[in-house]
């Protein structure tokens, strides 16, 4: 169970138990909050007047005693008394004493009081833990502890999700091929950025509602700088258009942090890099990273032009590049590349989805095995989210959510007013995987590894369904 699942398991198993104690604590503690009318100066009490006020309660099996001494001329000395056996000790009746005098006046007992009198002691033996004995006390001692403790949960919630995202400046922005430009991101501040490995992609928010799913492809031990690359597709669903024309330098733009679900296998022995086009972006940073720690690869890159080989002066840096360009009639032989493969060689491809096909087809082919086959996908096979009806219960309320055949789990959780966040809407980044506590998930993303899709207690809403009736989400 990741760190913030955890958080939200704690914060529900203690807040159902402590929150009408706290509650409670806080409502008895009200009246004392009220402000006290004003009064003047205590009216002078002779010496003789409160020796016999003193020798009328001796004797008498008070167990709790407030004098009040009079403000005005001719108005009583008011003691509250709580008898031996009333129910607590601000369960008290009232006693008037002569100011002059110091003879007895009159005794209202608590039994006698008004019901607001009754009320406020309650109240105040209440909140102090004096109504109950030792088991109220023991309780709202438990509960006065949990707040500390729903504090921290609620802040580390909070941070992390400030944590989700950064606010950037666009510093430069360069070209890198035809139709192809680089943005390279820094702090306002200058700060150091979160560490990213070769393979990570971040989300940026152009603009609201428009976010898109780009790969890191700087340099991961330059922590000062964040690169990406962007082609202008044509046509454009939006984003590539909006970062060519709307962006400048200068431009604060909020960036996701650093996600890896195509991160460098660390027990191969050998390592081949398929990139097309735009999908170069990772796979460069791959290629670097493997470069620098002296580890063997072979990078091979197919693209239309030489002139829309994306970042061609670090490719001719790296040791075995491999380009192909269609219109230089040299393709690339998948067949060949991939027939004489090494124990221990790892596999990984990104780029259109033809390619992507393409490279996992003959690979599966020749027997590659599935946990030496990497891949990253930026736009989905095909609409995988359609499919039959299911239901889905939250576990936390018991609430049930109806998903049609024609609408996917995120979309009816959010008619139905339940919001998960979520950017590509499309299971490739990851962004919206929910936990599954009962249910068969009818995994459909490009994101989840194979063990978080065989332990089956994770899907992602976006596009994955139920194989049976439904799913209880961790919600």
């Amino acid at each position: 169970m990741a760190a913030g699942a955890r958080r939200l398991e704690l914060h529900r198993r203690i807040g159902p138990w402590s929150a009408p104690v706290l509650v409670l604590a806080a409502l008895t503690g009200l009246p004392q909050a009220l402000p006290a009318p004003a009064v003047g100066p205590a009216v002078t009490v002779s010496g003789p007047a409160l020796d016999q006020a003193w020798s009328q309660l001796a004797g008498t099996p008070w167990q709790q005693l407030q004098w009040r001494m009079p403000h005005r001329a001719g108005a009583p000395i008011e003691i509250d008394v709580a008898a031996n056996d009333a129910p607590h000790p601000y369960a008290t009746g009232l006693l008037r004493l002569d100011a002059a005098s110091g003879e007895r006046i009159g005794y209202t007992p608590y039994a006698a009081t008004g019901i607001g009198h009754r009320a406020y002691g309650w109240a105040l033996a209440l909140h102090y833990g004096l109504a109950g004995g030792i088991l109220q006390q023991a309780v709202l001692f438990l509960a006065m502890l949990t707040v500390p403790v729903l504090a921290w949960l609620g802040l580390a919630s909070f941070l992390a999700r400030r944590r989700g995202a950064l606010t950037l400046r666009l510093r430069r922005t360069y070209p890198v091929a035809d139709g192809i430009l680089a943005f390279e991101f820094t702090h306002p501040l200058g700060l150091r950025l979160p560490a990213w490995t070769a393979g990570a992609h971040v989300d940026v928010f152009i603009a609201p509602g428009l976010v898109r799913q780009y790969s890191l492809c700087g340099d991961p031990r330059d922590r000062r700088r964040y690169t990406i690359a962007v082609l202008r597709c044509q046509p454009s669903r939006g984003g590539s258009q909006a970062m060519h024309e709307t962006l400048r330098k200068g431009s604060l733009v909020r960036i996701g942090m650093p996600r890896n679900q195509f991160a460098l296998a660390p027990q191969a022995r050998h390592n081949i890099l398929v990139a097309g086009g735009i999908g170069i972006t990772p796979i460069l940073a791959m290629a670097d990273a493997l470069d620098v720690r002296g580890e063997r690869f072979e990078l091979h890159y197919a693209c239309r032009s030489r002139a829309h080989a994306a970042f061609r002066e670090r490719m001719a840096r790296l040791g075995e590049v491999h380009l192909y360009c269609n219109n230089e009639g040299r393709p690339l032989d998948l067949g060949v590349l991939l027939a004489a493969r090494k124990e221990g060689t790892h596999l990984y491809v990104c780029g259109p989805a033809g390619l992507t096909h393409a490279v996992l087809s003959e690979a599966a082919r020749l027997g590659w095995p599935a946990e030496c086959v990497h891949t990253e996908r930026f736009s989905p096979a095909d609409d995988v989210a359609r499919g039959r009806p299911f239901t889905l219960r939250i576990a936390s309320s018991g609430r049930l959510v109806e998903v049609p055949a024609d609408r996917s789990a995120l979309a009816a959780l959010a008619d139905a007013g339940i919001i998960i966040p979520s950017s590509c809407g499309q299971g490739l980044c990851g962004s919206c995987v929910t936990g599954v506590l009962e249910g068969d998930p009818d995994h459909r993303d490009h994101c989840l590894t194979p063990e978080a899709r065989a332990a089956n207690d994770c899907f992602t809403p976006c596009c994955s369904r139920a194989r049976g009736a439904g799913l209880v989400l961790d919600l």
